[in-house]
């Protein structure tokens, strides 16, 4: 799973609720992918958009992220949701993007995932 990633698919997509804890997210993953080759990516709201964008073109086999900026991403036809294997959701709740976002973005997911 880990080898093959290319082109703005992965593997696996963290989902978080802010900005803060993506990043904390995502150097606890890229300090322990780096023993593993594992390539780790952060995008949240606030950031410039082209940057993640252009990051999806290289390698990326796990993505920390809140739901809105994965959503437009998604939206935009620039994360490739359909080959997400493993989805985690972190400090889910029923308000503001989570509410709105998160069942969004299980329409991108791939119809053969235990979670359609």
């Amino acid at each position: 799973m880990i080898n093959k990633c290319v082109h703005t698919s992965f593997p696996a997509l963290i989902l978080v609720p802010t900005r803060e804890l993506a990043l904390q997210t995502a150097q606890v993953c890229k300090e322990m992918g780096k023993y593993l080759g594992v390539e780790v990516m952060v995008t949240t709201g606030g950031t410039i958009l082209r940057d993640d964008i252009m990051r999806l073109h290289c390698t990326v086999h796990i993505i920390v992220a809140t739901p809105g900026r994965i959503l437009d991403l998604a939206n935009k036809g620039e994360a490739k949701l359909n080959s997400c294997r493993v989805l985690c959701m972190d400090e889910v709740s029923g308000r503001g993007s989570w509410k709105r976002g998160v069942p969004k973005l299980f329409s991108f997911l791939a119809t053969d995932n235990c979670w359609r």
